[in-house]
C-alpha cells in the first residue's frame, strides 16, 4: 500500500466507530504514549478504543498509561472492532500482539509511525510514515486534530510524555521547532508536565541506580580512542541486581554522555541472539544504516540489530568494524 496516504487514514480513523490498538514489542515511550493518546482522544469523541498491552509495561509508564487489554485474557477479540491501528512499528514482525492473529480479514489495518524504511506499509491497508517526525506521538496529535477529536488531559499527558522520551526531553537532533510548537499544543490542552518529567527522569529506583553503577564500573569499554563505547549485559549481572531489561530506556544515554563518546552500543543475549542496541549523538555518524546493513532498523542516531554468535566477542567482531569504518569517513 502507498506509504503516505494521509487523506485515506483521516478518513478512515473519522468513519471507524471502534478502534483496536497495538504497539510493538517492548514499548517505549512514544509507542506508550501514541497508543493510550489516541485512545484517549478517541474514546472522547464517543468511539469504542481499546490498547493491546499483551505483557507488563516498565515500572515507570504505569502511572500513566492504566487500562491496556491482555489478549490472552479476551481472546481473539479483534474481529470485535472495525479499525485495527498499528503505532510505532517499523517492521511488522514487531507488533506485540500477543495471541491475536494479525491482520483481521475484513478488518481494515492503519499504520502509522516515524521510522525510516518503515515495512509495516507493504502488511497495512492504509499507511502514513513520515521520517522527519520526532515522534508517533508528534504524528499522533496532528491526527487527532485533523480527525476532530479532542485532546483531553489525559490524551495529551500520554503524547506528550511519548514525544519527550524519543527526543531525550527535546534534547536529540529530531527534536524541530514544530515538535516544540506540538509540545507546547499539548501543555495548553492540560498535559501534566511536572508529573511527566518527575516520573520519567527523577524516580529512578536504587535497584536500577546499582545496575547502573555496576555497568560502568565493571562491563563499560571503548575503542577507536574512545569514541565507541559499548558493555554486554549478562545474565548474571541482571539477576545480581533484580533487573527486568523492559526498563532499559535510557540506560545506554549513561554511554553516549561521556565526552569522547560519538557511538555508544549495549548488547545482550536474548533466546539465543544478541540483542545490539546503538546510538550515536553525531548526525555525521549515523548509526542506522549499520544497523540495517544487519538486518536492524530504527533512526540515524538510535538503531538496533539482532546478531547471531557464540559468544560476546564473536559479536564485537562482526560489528565493531562496520562501526569503525563508518566514523573513519
Amino acid at each position: 500500500m502507498p506509504e503516505n496516504n494521509y487523506s485515506a487514514l483521516t478518513a478512515s480513523v473519522v468513519s471507524g466507530s471502534s478502534f483496536l490498538i497495538f504497539a510493538h514489542v517492548r514499548p517505549d515511550g512514544d509507542a506508550l504514549g501514541s497508543s493510550f493518546g489516541l485512545r484517549d482522544a478517541l474514546r472522547a469523541a464517543g468511539k469504542r478504543a481499546e490498547v493491546v498491552i499483551p505483557y507488563d509495561m516498565p515500572d515507570r509508564y504505569r502511572s500513566f498509561f492504566k487500562g491496556g487489554i491482555k489478549p490472552q485474557e479476551a481472546g481473539n477479540i479483534a474481529e470485535n472492532f472495525d479499525r485495527i491501528l498499528v503505532l510505532d512499528c517499523a517492521t511488522f514482525e514487531r507488533v506485540e500482539s500477543g495471541t491475536i492473529e494479525l491482520p483481521v480479514s475484513g478488518v481494515p489495518l492503519l499504520n502509522l509511525d516515524h521510522h525510516r524504511g518503515n515495512t509495516t506499509c507493504e502488511v497495512a491497508d492504509i499507511s502514513y510514515v513520515d521520517p522527519d517526525a520526532s515522534s508517533t506521538c508528534q504524528l499522533a496529535v496532528q491526527l487527532a486534530k485533523d480527525c476532530g477529536l479532542e485532546l483531553t488531559v489525559s490524551a495529551a499527558t500520554s503524547l506528550l510524555v511519548g514525544m519527550m522520551t524519543d527526543t531525550g526531553n527535546f534534547r536529540f537532533s529530531n527534536t524541530t521547532g514544530n515538535t516544540l510548537r506540538t509540545a507546547a499544543e499539548l501543555i495548553d490542552c492540560g498535559a501534566r508536565l511536572e508529573q511527566a518529567v518527575n516520573t520519567i527522569y527523577f524516580s529512578k529506583s536504587m535497584r536500577q541506580r546499582n545496575f547502573e553503577t555496576d555497568l560502568v564500573s565493571n562491563c563499560l569499554k571503548f575503542t577507536s580512542n574512545g569514541r565507541i563505547a559499548y558493555a554486554c549485559i549478562s545474565e548474571e549481572m541482571l539477576k545480581r541486581h533484580d533487573f527486568d531489561l523492559k526498563e532499559d530506556e535510557g540506560i545506554i544515554d549513561i554511554l553516549r554522555e561521556i565526552d569522547t563518546v560519538v557511538v555508544a552500543m549495549l548488547i545482550h543475549k536474548k533466546d539465543g541472539a544478541w540483542k545490539i542496541s546503538m546510538r550515536s549523538k553525531d548526525s555525521r555518524y549515523p548509526v542506522g544504516p549499520v544497523a540495517r546493513s544487519f538486518g536492524g532498523g530504527g533512526h540515524d542516531l538510535a538503531a538496533g540489530a539482532t546478531l547471531h554468535g557464540n559468544d560476546f566477542d564473536d559479536v564485537l567482531k562482526q560489528i565493531l568494524p562496520a562501526l569503525e569504518e563508518m566514523l573513519s569517513k
